[in-house]
């Protein structure tokens, strides 16, 4: 009998020589590779970000299924630990479809986060229509009571916590296609002295940010409809949910 160290390079091996379709035993596979380096380092993820290939996504029934597919794998993972009584279960499973992943193979990445931030990260994705498959929190959500409206594409995140503005994919809101925008650009950010409980604060961009048209270089607190400029080339909108 293979002990759990062999188990894991026995399952490693048969996905790295895998030239076909992505199957759903090969997400499991991945799911579960991820799963015990996540136990191993004594690591409890409750984000977990599926990335597959464009025709792979397809053929399992599109994005979304495989979010929901994948989750009911993890969750599947947490009750044969023996944790999902206590609560100790996958809450937010997020399907990335890229081309870059070659057919027949899938990246999978997991992270533990802190409530807030796992809350806002799932309804940023959900409210830009990403495919998502959630489960119950483990504590009540916050209650967003303003949103940012992102003009250029509909977008409407709502606003729990602290939310990055910029070009990089490590942002909250991400503008890859701004070239004026810098990398971390600009941050929404909790301030008890402003009437909406918000401010913004420019993060040393290179082409500056504006509240208003009026630029801004410190923290500037917001109200209900301020117009955030980013770069001079885009904005978004601070409005009231």
């Amino acid at each position: 009998m293979l002990n759990p160290q062999e188990q894991l390079g026995k399952v490693m091996g048969m996905l790295s020589h895998n030239d076909g379709a992505l199957t759903r035993e090969d997400l499991n596979n991945y799911i579960w590779v991820r799963f015990q380096r996540s136990l191993a380092h004594k690591v409890k993820p409750n984000w977990w970000e599926v990335c597959v290939n464009p025709a792979d996504a397809e053929a399992l029934g599109g994005a979304h299924k495989v979010a929901e597919a994948c989750w009911q794998m993890v969750r599947q993972e947490w009750v044969e630990e023996g944790r999902a009584a206590e609560g100790e279960t996958p809450d937010v499973v997020f399907c990335r479809v890229d081309t870059s992943i070659s057919r027949g193979r899938a990246k999978v990445q997991a992270e533990e986060l802190d409530i807030r931030t796992l809350v806002r990260k799932q309804l940023t994705a959900q409210a830009a229509g990403k495919p998502v498959c959630a489960g119950a929190p483990k504590k009540a959500p916050v209650v967003a009571q303003f949103a940012i409206s992102c003009p250029w594409n509909g977008a409407r995140i709502p606003v729990t916590g602290d939310l990055s503005f910029g070009r990089s994919p490590a942002n909250d809101v991400v503008l890859q296609d701004q070239p004026y925008v810098s990398h971390s650009h600009g941050q929404l950010v909790r301030d008890g002295a402003a009437p909406s409980g918000w401010s913004y604060l420019d993060l040393g961009s290179r082409n500056g940010s504006s509240v208003n048209g009026a630029p801004v270089s410190e923290k500037t607190p917001l109200a209900e409809g301020d117009r955030i400029g980013l770069g001079g080339s885009c904005y978004v909108v601070f409005e009231r949910i």
